[in-house]
């Protein structure tokens, strides 16, 4: 079985047996896209620095601008390597500062957003 940790929505994830998600939520939003499409899925609620699948068991990782949430970085960088199978993929999509942004950016989703 195909298993991809996601932390957010996506059609491409959609496609995959079997995602974790971070809240009944977004589980229950998972499952009426696969629906909707005719895709058989499992969803598994867990965190991002606690990931509930066994150690190299997953194909693919994807983080959709969510890393940044965790007050625990290292941990989630950890975990993603540790259920990964060798030769699995990892996509990030964060936005990464190596200097504190000022209020006035943070407060414009114009400088920092596409």
């Amino acid at each position: 079985m195909t298993h991809t940790v996601d932390a957010q929505a996506s059609l491409e994830t959609m496609l995959k047996d079997e995602i974790i998600r971070m809240n009944p939520s977004m589980c229950l939003k998972a499952q009426a896209h696969a629906a909707a499409t005719g895709t058989n899925m499992e969803c598994h609620q867990g965190r991002m620095e606690d990931i509930p699948v066994p150690e190299a068991s997953v194909d693919v990782v994807i983080s959709n601008g969510v890393i940044n949430l965790s007050f625990r970085k290292r941990r989630v960088v950890e975990e993603m390597f540790r259920v990964l199978r060798p030769g699995g993929r990892i996509s990030i999509t964060d936005i990464v500062s190596a200097k504190q942004l000022s209020q006035s950016i943070v407060n414009d989703p114009k400088l920092w957003a596409s």
